[in-house]
This record gives structure tokens, sequence and C-alpha cells, in this order.
């Protein structure tokens, strides 16, 4: 609370920001990345002291947004947060060489039109580890750590879908059991486990309600991984091009409740979803996406 009271967000703190700068000019840095766009007040001061160094910004949703919806819906105590969070970002905005955004949405809602690329959600391919074991009776999955959104999304799932519908549902995530331990007719909810892969495995549909925040879903690309039919809010696919996958966009409670109860329980895997992964998703196409980078830069690739 007090580093936000202070003008700086994300964790960073004044002590922080007097080594990273001490770092730049003892190592003779070019470029700085900022794998978030918290920290502007750093990225204003690098600017000041060495104008020549390049900063790069990856945004990994709008944090603004992010923060602002947290403090509408959870109260006061979180306006410094908020506040902080807003400023921040504004400065990496303003200040920083390149930016770096995950979807088209948060790239407009940002206002930046210069010195930036859109590059999607990837992931390592872990699809090839899945055992051959005979699947547990079908679910539906949703997973999330217990995190704002996250936690809005798992109650949607247990108060509105699932006294409504005979299906199972599947809850994992770390911190969850904490949030929700009561016992419920046809919800599981798990905590941390070690290994997803025989979770995404039996599942026979991915859920994702999800109505605050803005960013791309890293969820939703491990759902394509494992070629998963996708059911979720419009929010939950921002920053992905799913043309020929199965997936559905709900707005209602009816139309979630529709869409499930049309869902084939018995099969557990969509060849397309899959192959959307490997074209757009998977972490082999980073050289390629990364290289718009080094082009603007030095007008090359590497």
């Amino acid at each position: 609370m007090w580093r936000n009271l202070c003008g700086y967000s994300g964790n960073l703190s004044a002590r922080d920001c007097k080594l990273i700068l001490h770092t730049i000019a003892k190592e003779k840095i070019d470029v700085v990345f900022f794998d978030v766009s918290l920290h502007g007040r750093l990225v204003l001061e690098i600017k000041q002291l060495y104008p020549d160094v390049n900063v790069v910004v990856n945004y990994h949703n709008c944090e603004a947004k992010y923060f602002g919806d947290m403090f509408k819906t959870k109260g006061i105590a979180y306006y410094p947060i908020y506040h902080s969070a807003e400023k921040n970002e504004l400065l990496s905005k303003e200040y920083a060489d390149f930016h770096i955004f995950i979807t088209e949405e948060d790239r407009k809602q940002l206002g930046v039109e210069n010195n930036y690329c859109v590059i999607p959600v990837t992931l390592e391919d872990s699809y090839k580890e899945l055992t051959r074991e005979k699947p547990a009776d079908p679910y539906l999955l949703f997973v999330g750590a217990a995190q704002y959104a996250n936690i809005e999304g798992a109650k949607y799932i247990i108060e509105n879908l699932a006294p409504n519908s005979e299906r199972k549902f599947l809850i994992v995530g770390k911190g969850m059991k904490l949030v929700f331990p009561g016992v419920y007719k046809n919800v599981e909810v798990r905590d941390f486990v070690p290994s997803l892969l025989n979770v995404y495995r039996d599942a026979s549909a991915f859920i994702c309600p999800l109505f605050f925040g803005s960013g791309a879903k890293v969820k939703v690309a491990e759902a394509l991984m494992y070629g998963k039919k996708i059911i979720g809010t419009p929010l939950t696919f921002f920053g992905y091009e799913l043309t020929g996958c199965s997936y559905s966009v709900c707005n209602s409670e009816r139309e979630f409740l529709d869409e499930i109860n049309q869902v084939d329980m018995d099969k557990r895997f969509y060849k397309e979803n899959r192959q959307v992964f490997l074209e757009k998703y998977d972490a082999c196409n980073n050289g390629e996406y990364y290289s718009t980078i080094n082009k603007h830069f030095y007008g090359k690739v590497e």
C-alpha cells in the first residue's frame, strides 16, 4: 500500500529503481525489456537519464482496467492500487520506444497507434506427454488460480450454472478450495495439482465464464493445445483467432446452459482446435513473432 501511495506499482520500490538504473549504466545496457506495464515510473526515469537506451514494454493486459474493476467491486481500499496502476501504465505508454500487446482490444483501449506489434499468447506444447489410460467419467472443466476474475468465474459456475444442469463440473486452481470449501451436488473443487495433463485429458469441454479483466487468457491456449471444445464469454476469447474451431460465445446464463447441455460428453478431443494451436499459439512460432522487435530497432531480423 505504501509503495502504491508513493507512486510505485507492481511491487516496485525506490530501491529497486536505483539498483536497476545503476546496472544499466554499469553494464552499458542497450535495450530494457519490461514484461509488465506497471513500471512506468521507472520507464520514465530510464528515458530521462539514458535517452539512447531503447525501452520495450510488454502489455499482458490493460492493468488500469483490471485494477479499476477490482476497485469498483471491492471498495475504496483498492483505490491507491488502481490509481498507481493507471498512472504507471500511462507513463509506460508515453515513454516506451516500442509496445507489445497480446490482443488488438488492449492496444485500441490504450490508444497506441505507432511503434507496436501484437504477439499472441504461446505455450510450449506438452500434449505429447498425455497418457493413454482409461479416462474418468466426463466433466466440464474450469482452470484458474484463486485470483479475482477466476474467483468470479468459478462462483458463476457454482451459483448459476451447476444448479441448473445435470452435467458434472470440475474447478481446478491453486487456492480455490479455500475460497469454495463447501460440498456441491455436481461441482468438484480441487486445489493446486502437480500436473494438468490428465485433468485436461478427461474433460469433455473447457468452460470459461469470465467477466472482468483484459488481455488474452492463457487457459484458452492451454485448452486448444489439448483439443478441447471451449465455452466462454466474449472476454474469454480476446486475442484469439479461432476460425474453424469448436467453440461457443455466450452472453447470458441461458446461452451457457443451452451450450452446456448440447456438449457431447463422450467426445474428449477436437482435432481442429489442436490444429489451430499448432499453427498460431505453439511457442515454436515465437522466433517469427518476436523478430518484429529486432526489425523495428535494427532494420533486420536476427
